[in-house]
């Protein structure tokens, strides 16, 4: 076997620098590969492992639901993503890859890691049947199909005809603001039944291998590296255990941030530096309030860095460069019609502290590993700060800390990034919160209903910066202290390791496209008796709504009726709401019954416990037994 040096364009070498990226003065990593055939080899290895992990389970699926739709085309898709994988891979073995096919090479990972986790069946628009498993993604879907039927308002994000005549927003029923924005002009020309969640987990999967791989990138150019990068990202267990909250599938988000962070030279002019963060701010204020939140403190110590560290830009450069993307988000969030709500009312009822950090998160799989047992916890609520790394992650941690301690390296954090390590250290303070716990003991246990802190009450969702920098740091920590060849053989087996533990979880979310061991889906009201009532209505109205008592049927179930017929709808399963609106609606709405202010153009859902009173309010009702709910009409106001 012969080897030899692989020479690369002038500059690069300077561009491949370690943690301190951005400092002229920073050590380089090696890039040199040594022989051409052990990194074709270790290409063929990573390559190998990403498509038979996924052909295997698919390969599960077929075994256990043989006759569930689109394993064939999951097959197909895996074949085609495969093969474009291993051209740009291989494409990069003389010379290491580029940006453009970093970025390709992840997303192919990504989509092989989507087509045998969720599956392309799910893409399909016209199907919803998946989404009736969970009641977050019928609640995402059910918002939509109200706002598609809304008027056009102003701010043009709220929800007038969902709970009815109080109103809510498309924020706030998780509705994904920035894509029903694009697809609510273009309502009329879609099928009735249209659902984009499905498109939304396929791309967040192609963006988060994409990502992935070009943050790995901007220490490597080894195509192996860079590709077991992005599978450690894909497999990191935090992202499908946030699969039943479609916004939160969003992990690009961070991903995509760190990547800017870490940009090793960065444009002179401020708008040409700044439009790709402002632009990710944008896109997370259009997707969920928790990844802006992130991605606005990634931007803070950017920007704190790229004044106080690299003296590049002014103060008042840097005020600027945040504060516009400040703007960007509140703007986005007005337009969602997130203000229609005052701070006060933005916990949900939920004190901040209950959805904590556990410290020995990262440790914890709560029984999602192979290896490790999950580690006993005082509250369930904890599951919200979920960041098990992975058995691959935490070997390569072990692995890290014993070269040092073997070469009496001191514990080191590249003094150019401090303020990322201040922001860090500062959203892992937040995630804690302050009902602080270790395993099943607690330390602190004061937790606080204020609005400020409320408004982020699952705060153990902000360990996630701190959990994909210690990923990066595990990656780019074992090329610097192994080099590339030994590094890559090192990182093929953590992932190989990562894989086979995370084997639960992976089944669990593959299982879904055949609806085995998941919550039996919710059902819907087929019986055609619902559309022929709804003739001539305006609004569907539970006696009771949900705020005023037991409701008399389903909650979503019911908005999807009141969609499908464009009638308003005087409850709702959102995520934020006014107690006192509710309260009020429930006095007018018991003086309505008591007074007999019943209308012609509403189609009435009545309890049992409702039934007196609204017959002496009728007189002389109209009802029927659909799907087993009493709907009933008057034909004439009183």
């Amino acid at each position: 076997m012969s080897s030899h040096r692989v020479n690369y364009p002038e500059g690069d070498e300077k561009r491949l620098v370690a943690m301190n990226t951005g400092a002229a003065s920073a050590p380089e990593i090696s890039f040199k590969f040594g022989n051409v055939r052990m990194v074709a080899a270790m290409c063929a290895v990573v390559c190998a492992l990403i498509v038979a992990d996924g052909w295997r389970m698919i390969a599960y699926m077929a075994s256990i639901a043989p006759g569930t739709l689109g394993l064939v085309a999951d097959r197909v898709i895996l074949i085609v993503a495969a093969l474009l994988m291993l051209i740009v891979v291989g494409s990069g073995v003389r010379r290491g890859l580029g940006t453009g096919r970093a970025f390709l090479a992840g997303s192919a990972c990504g989509t092989i890691f989507f087509a045998s986790s969720l599956g392309t069946a799910i893409l399909d628009p016209q199907s919803i049947a998946w989404m009736l498993h969970g009641n977050d993604w019928t609640a995402h879907y059910a918002g939509w199909a109200m706002y598609r039927n809304a008027p056009w308002t102003w701010p043009p994000g709220a929800l007038p005809n969902l709970m009815y005549p109080r109103g809510t927003s498309i924020i706030f029923a998780d509705s994904l603001p920035i894509v029903s924005f694009l697809l609510k002009p273009f309502s009329p020309l879609l099928p009735q039944t249209f659902q984009f969640t499905g498109l939304w987990f396929a791309l967040s999967c192609l963006l988060q291998g994409g990502f992935g791989a070009l943050l790995a990138r901007r220490w490597t150019r080894h195509p192996a590296i860079i590709l077991a990068a992005a599978a450690m990202f894909l497999y990191a267990p935090v992202l499908l255990n946030r699969l039943p909250h479609a916004t939160l599938m969003a992990h690009w988000l961070i991903l995509a941030s760190l990547w800017l962070y870490f940009r090793p030279t960065p444009p002179r002019n401020v708008a040409a530096e700044m439009w790709p963060w402002w632009s990710f701010a944008l896109i997370a204020a259009g997707t969920m309030p928790y990844l802006t939140a992130m991605v606005m403190a990634i931007l803070l110590a950017y920007c704190v860095r790229r004044c106080r560290v690299d003296r590049e830009r002014t103060l008042l450069q840097a005020a600027s460069m945040f504060v516009i993307a400040i703007a960007v988000v509140l703007t986005m969030w007005w337009l969602s019609g997130a203000f229609i709500l005052k701070p006060h009312n933005a916990s949900g009822g939920v004190p901040y502290g209950v959805y904590s950090f556990n410290l020995l998160g990262f440790f914890n799989s709560y029984g999602w590993s192979m290896v490790l047992p999950g580690l006993p916890t005082e509250s369930s609520a904890q599951m919200e700060g979920y960041s098990y790394l992975g058995l691959g992650v935490i070997a390569l941690i072990v692995l890290i800390v014993l070269e040092a301690i073997a070469k009496l390296r001191r514990p080191h954090w590249p003094r150019t990034h401090w303020p990322l390590l201040v922001v860090t250290l500062l959203t892992v303070a937040f995630a804690a919160s302050t009902v602080l716990r270790i395993g099943p003991w607690t330390l602190i246990d004061r937790p606080l209903d204020t609005a400020l802190l409320a408004m982020f009450r699952s705060s153990g969702r902000f360990i996630w910066v701190a959990y994909y920098l210690t990923i990066l740091a595990a990656i780019v920590l074992t090329l610097k202290r192994f080099g590339a060849t030994a590094a890559s053989a090192v990182l093929a087996g953590a992932l190989g390791l990562q894989m086979y533990d995370y084997t639960s979880s992976h089944r669990q979310a593959a299982q879904l496209r055949a609806g085995v061991n998941w919550p039996p889906p919710m059902k819907t009201l087929d019986d055609p008796g619902w559309d022929q009532m709804a003739v001539n209505r305006l609004h569907l109205t539970l006696l009771p709504p949900a705020p005023c008592g037991d409701p008399p049927g389903p909650i979503l179930p019911m908005q999807l009726v009141a969609a499908r017929n464009h009638l308003t709808y005087n409850t709702a399963y959102v995520s934020r709401w006014n107690p006192e609106d509710e309260y009020r609606y429930c006095d007018r709405l018991t003086d309505q019954l008591a007074k007999g202010d019943l209308h012609s153009d509403e189609l009435y859902v009545v309890a049992d416990a409702w039934l007196d009173r609204f017959q002496h309010a009728a007189k002389t009702p109209t009802c029927r037994m659909l799907d087993g709910y009493r709907a009933c009409v008057v034909d004439a106001a009183p």
